[in-house]
């Protein structure tokens, strides 16, 4: 298949969309246009939205779970990253294609596309390389975070921002954990999907970190401060780690954007 381009409506505006056959066939663009490009497993879409400025930085945005009113494909970031001197690569979970009543996938692949985690590094590095940037940031809340946390450790000297991240899709809440494996795997469980997908950052995150992290922490998001942080923090290397931690309302609450920006305007 060729590459086809057309033109949509994403977010009240008109963006160029160019439909890549495979990606193989994305990989091997010599240049990469602004605007969605989407990228078919089988004629299975996932969709990514560059954004391409002179800068020498990147920053690769993950969303989080799916809200009721919110359209696929769902491109995050636009309004923060829009902030800051970068060039931005939002990728939205082609997970939640496969049915509308799921609304978390983590970015960790289906029985669709069961290699995507392994794919997206290589679509990050393809663009990384192409942009030429010297800085490379990964962005995410929640289920987000748990990708960001994921890519980044691939990109030796990368940082992953994240906020109330998931650091193990099984110590998540039951009912989305179990909507996720029998959604977008078939299974029974988590257990039963294929070994090679990673759904639990601890054993990466033991063997080192190659990687930096800034990790910003609601202290009134007690599940993901109990089963989420506590037991990263007990595996990830202290000195390549900044933990903000804050009172920002109760539960699943990000931090201020301000502060975000803050931080974020140092590491760029």
């Amino acid at each position: 298949m060729e590459i086809r381009e057309f033109v949509t409506k994403i977010e009240n505006r008109l963006v160029p969309v160019r439909v890549h056959g495979s990606i193989e066939k994305f990989h091997e663009n010599e240049g990469f246009r602004s605007g969605r490009h989407s990228i078919l497993y089988d004629d299975f879409p996932l969709d990514i939205q560059f954004k391409h400025r002179r800068s020498k930085a990147l920053i690769v945005v993950f969303h989080a779970a799916k809200s009721g009113d919110i359209t696929l494909p769902w491109f995050s970031g636009r309004g923060l990253v829009g902030k800051l001197n970068a060039s931005r690569l939002s990728i939205s979970d082609p997970s939640l294609y496969i049915d509308s009543d799921l609304n978390v996938g983590w970015h960790a692949g289906n029985c669709l596309q069961p290699h995507l985690q392994d794919d997206l590094i290589r679509i990050v590095r393809r663009i990384y390389e192409y942009t030429g940037a010297s800085k490379l940031l990964f962005l995410g809340a929640s289920a987000g975070g748990f990708a960001s946390l994921l890519c980044s450790y691939h990109f030796k000297g990368s940082t992953a921002v994240v906020m109330n991240p998931q650091t193990s899709i099984g110590e998540y809440f039951q009912p989305s954990v179990d909507a996720y494996t029998r959604i977008a795997w078939k299974k029974a469980s988590l257990e039963e999907i294929p070994n090679h997908v990673v759904h639990n950052l601890l054993p990466l995150y033991r063997e080192g970190t190659p990687n930096k992290i800034v990790y910003f922490q609601n202290q009134n998001d007690g599940h993901h401060v109990v089963k989420h942080m506590t037991p990263f923090l007990e595996v990830v290397d202290p000195n390549k780690l900044t933990l903000v931690k804050g009172d920002w309302g109760d539960g699943h609450i990000a931090p201020p954007k301000n502060l975000l920006l803050r931080h974020m305007v140092d590491l760029i």
